[in-house]
């Protein structure tokens, strides 16, 4: 059952749909079962409640979840907080998938205005009950919306809900450290309490992809994918059903996500610190001080583009989403 509880004014658009005793106090608590009543009424109801208890509701029974889910409650939800005046999301995204995209960039990456005065020294506390800190040193992270995905030499993957008022996560599944993370990129956030699918690479040689299981219900590992004979020490998404990684074996491997299995293998690469993938490019860092440019189109097991200059092995890069010759 869900307790709402309304004030006032808050009922008096829900009491054509259910009958109400209240007294002379301002507040008042209404236990109504959602489940028998019509969706007109459903509706109206979940129009004034705030989004968390929404998608706490949405987890309550397939009714409720579809009611949640409908095209009309979330326009209605954006008519209110932008007004009429907007653009229409595209068949693809919904009105869902509009409303979440532009609550998350207006409620977690806008910066917030600095206070008069001396510059304050900014933190971020994140959620920790029943789950608490890493044991050892953290290798690896990655954020997207709400959420923030972290690697450890403890063997462990958490998840992280940077606002504090979702459950966050926690997972043992691989035998070693693990050295990378990263989220689908390329995943549209559609549901704020669930984090979009990740990859995490580990010193055990395996690579695990995380999605949320429909069948289950539950945000776990999926895929074990196993091709490396050295520790894996980068990852990341070329598409959202292609993957890249790369390690201490000097080999690139290209997976196909939809699937589970490597369609291919770029042997001699170097010992690799770092990868980042799209479409058909693939960057590597690597510890014979090179940052190297790969077309995986092609048949040839050489780079298309070297780049020299560092008397160090290289660590970590940043690539812009471009592509090696015609789109």
């Amino acid at each position: 059952g869900v307790q709402i509880v309304l004030g006032r004014a808050d009922l008096t658009r829900l009491l054509e749909f259910v009958i109400v005793k209240y007294t002379e106090d301002s507040v008042m608590t209404v236990d109504i079962r959602l489940d028998t009543l019509w969706r007109d009424a459903v509706i109206n109801i979940c129009q004034q409640l705030p989004i968390e208890a929404l998608f706490a509701l949405a987890q309550c029974c397939k009714r409720l979840n579809g009611i949640c889910s409908s095209s009309e409650l979330w326009e209605h939800f954006s008519s209110n907080r932008w007004g009429s005046r907007r653009t229409r999301p595209d068949q693809i995204e919904g009105w869902r998938g509009y409303f979440l995209r532009r609550f998350l960039f207006e409620e977690v990456w806008l910066p917030v205005p600095a206070p008069p005065g001396p510059t304050p020294i900014r933190s971020v506390h994140f959620n920790t009950k029943n789950l608490g800190d890493h044991t050892s040193t953290v290798h690896s992270l990655d954020c997207r919306g709400l959420w923030v995905v972290s690697g450890s030499g403890d063997k462990t993957v958490r998840i992280w809900d940077r606002t504090g008022k979702l459950q966050s996560l926690r997972f043992d599944s691989h035998g070693d450290a693990v050295k990378c993370v990263k989220f689908d990129r390329y995943a549209p956030v559609t549901e704020i309490a669930i984090p979009v699918p990740l990859l995490t690479a580990s010193t055990d040689k395996t690579v695990k992809y995380w999605k949320h299981s429909s069948e289950t219900g539950k945000f776990a590992d999926i895929m074990n994918l196993r091709g490396h004979t050295e520790k894996v020490s980068g990852i990341d998404f070329r598409s959202s059903t292609l993957a890249v990684s790369a390690g201490w074996d000097k080999t690139v491997i290209c997976w196909d996500l939809s699937v589970g299995k490597s369609v291919r293998k770029i042997p001699n690469a170097g010992i690799t610190s770092f990868i980042t993938g799209h479409n058909h490019t693939v960057v590597t860092s690597t510890r014979d001080k090179f940052v190297r440019v790969w077309d995986v189109r092609v048949k040839e097991t050489t780079p298309s583009i070297t780049l020299k200059g560092h008397t160090a092995p290289v660590t970590c890069h940043h690539a812009d989403n471009f592509w090696i010759g015609p789109k």
